[in-house]
């Protein structure tokens, strides 16, 4: 699996406090970890993706 972003994430990345952006980093950490951990809600976008 792919993780892909846009500048449009960036930039509303930017703008999240910083609480939610370590929360953000963590889920994010975890997923590189384990694509399957049951407690991540990502969804799969597009057909090629």
């Amino acid at each position: 699996m792919k993780s892909l972003t846009t500048p449009d994430f960036w930039q509303c990345y930017a703008n999240l406090p910083p609480y939610i952006k370590q929360q953000a980093k963590k889920a994010y950490r975890l997923w590189i970890s384990n694509v399957f951990h049951r407690s991540l809600h990502f969804k799969k976008v597009g057909k090629n993706v």
